[in-house]
């Protein structure tokens, strides 16, 4: 089901599908796999779903090991240029969070709630995290928006096809979800967290409370409780 909907170009039926368990690896009738599929008919939209949810770049072509999905991609010429370009560019994406920048911020908040690392990052010194996606994303949306370039349309699937230097507006709220789950707990990102984390500021809100609470603190119990809030409780969580 997973090849057809990509064959026919249906990226909703493609996304449910695979949110439901189907496995991104799936393969495709004298094609290998679906990714492969899509890195010889030059459907990028295809290879970044594909990708988002964890199909190997690493292909077995004709009982062949070791072929990647960059290689079959750039044998395929000009018709898959833009897929070529894009896997070069997310060589070192190796969490689905990495892919933010593919996804609605429900997505995005629904991985960071479940615990996905913001700081993850492949070995290499060029490698780059989430985190560090998310920042330099944002840190060119500020300079486009600094020269009155700015884009406020969104479509539909306006986060379905990304190339180097998009920055839609989806995109830009996905990269502001992680950014902001990157930085230390605070009552506006507490959601942002995974739950033991939640779990332990609730904890450790009852304490300060109860600190607050006590006789020798009668005159300064608003002051605790808002020191404990801004102060205490970002340098005692970890996500």
């Amino acid at each position: 089901r997973l090849g057809l909907a990509a064959v026919c170009g249906h990226l909703r039926c493609m996304r449910m599908l695979l949110a439901a368990g189907a496995h991104p690896d799936t393969a495709v009738d004298g094609a290998g796999t679906v990714l492969h599929w899509s890195c010889l008919q030059g459907r990028l939209a295809v290879a970044q779903l594909l990708s988002e949810y964890g199909a190997s770049r690493q292909l077995t072509l004709h009982g062949r090991t070791g072929v990647t999905a960059e290689a079959v991609a750039l044998r395929a010429g000009e018709r898959s240029a833009a897929v070529a370009a894009w896997l070069v560019e997310s060589r070192d994406w190796t969490t689905p969070l990495h892919h933010f920048v593919l996804m609605e911020p429900q997505r995005v908040a629904d991985l960071l709630r479940d615990g996905a690392d913001v700081h993850a990052r492949a070995v290499g010194a060029e490698a780059r995290s989430p985190a560090q996606l998310a920042e330099d994303l944002l840190a060119r949306h500020a300079s486009a928006c600094t020269h009155d370039v700015c884009d406020t349309a969104a479509g539909d699937d306006s986060a379905a096809v990304v190339t180097s230097g998009a920055q839609s507006p989806l995109a830009v709220e996905s990269a502001r979800l992680v950014h902001a789950a990157s930085q230390p707990w605070a009552p506006g990102t507490h959601n942002l967290w995974p739950s033991p984390a939640r779990a332990r500021a609730v904890e450790l809100l009852r304490v300060g409370h109860v600190l607050a609470g006590e006789e020798r603190f009668t005159h300064a119990a608003q002051a605790i409780k808002d020191v404990w809030l801004a102060h205490v409780l970002p340098h005692a969580l970890e996500r």
